[in-house]
């Protein structure tokens, strides 16, 4: 369902609670989004690990704060998410640039190890853990996210209705970490025999996330061990601390964190 600052909070909370996802309108301008698409034609590559013929870059915020600024800090996006979660929310410092990734049906939960200790989120309503997914690219019809409806309630990955999310290049796709999801493109036999050799296939395909959450336990063990996962992605937890830059913005919205 697509809301806008407009929206009522509670018909957005409530979509999120049954359905688990939710298209924010008009969200991001050009120039809000102009240094991250030159990150990408700049200096993605080198920074980037690949990933099953893919190109990602994890920890991406801390790496280019300057850029990130303008997308996590971002007015429009914090007062949305000051109605979804009553004002009362942290950056988890999870983020992610991704170029030409695929997935099968997953959940970004860690299978499970992102709630280690945790055993009953999946259906303790204080979990609200959501990431937050933005396309740089025509996603309109083709190549960008889908999810199965309603299946961040359950522990499989074949529950709920598969439904495409079409997003107009404003707009922002959020959804809970434990919806069932995949991001792919139809391929021909030849691309599909690359990716499975491991070769890039170049179809553009440019995307970041990013991950807040309701400000309690839940949200701070996913902070944790995602940060863990992405620092052994990186090899490197040198850039573990949130750059001062977003920490004062941050701070400057109430919003708080965990790094």
């Amino acid at each position: 369902m697509k809301f806008n600052a407009n929206s009522n909070k509670v018909s957005i909370q409530d979509s999120l609670k049954s359905d688990g996802y939710v298209v924010l309108e008009n969200i991001y301008n050009d120039e809000d989004l102009s240094d991250i698409k030159k990150i990408f034609e700049s200096h993605f590559k080198k920074n980037s690990v690949k990933h099953n013929g893919a190109l990602v870059l994890p920890n991406a915020s801390h790496i280019f704060p300057e850029a990130f600024f303008k997308l996590v800090c971002n007015k429009n996006l914090n007062n949305m998410l000051s109605k979804i979660f009553d004002s009362n929310y942290s950056f988890t410092s999870h983020s992610d640039m991704h170029k030409n990734l695929m997935s099968n049906w997953h959940k970004d939960d860690g299978r499970g190890e992102y709630f280690d200790g945790l055993p009953d989120y999946f259906s303790n309503g204080m979990c609200k853990v959501y990431k937050i997914g933005i396309y740089l690219f025509n996603s309109v019809k083709s190549g960008g996210l889908t999810v199965r409806s309603g299946s961040h309630k359950v522990n499989d990955l074949t529950t709920g209705q598969e439904i495409y999310i079409s997003l107009n290049p404003r707009d922002i796709v959020l959804f809970d970490v434990r919806i069932t999801h995949k991001g792919d493109f139809s391929y021909s036999l030849t691309n599909r025999i690359k990716r499975k050799l491991g070769f890039e296939i170049n179809h553009n395909r440019l995307s970041c996330f990013f991950t807040f959450g309701l400000s309690n336990n839940y949200t701070r063990v996913f902070s944790e061990k995602n940060m863990n996962e992405q620092m052994k992605v990186l090899k490197n937890d040198s850039i573990r601390t949130m750059p001062s830059l977003l920490k004062s913005g941050f701070n400057s919205l109430n919003v708080s964190t965990f790094f």
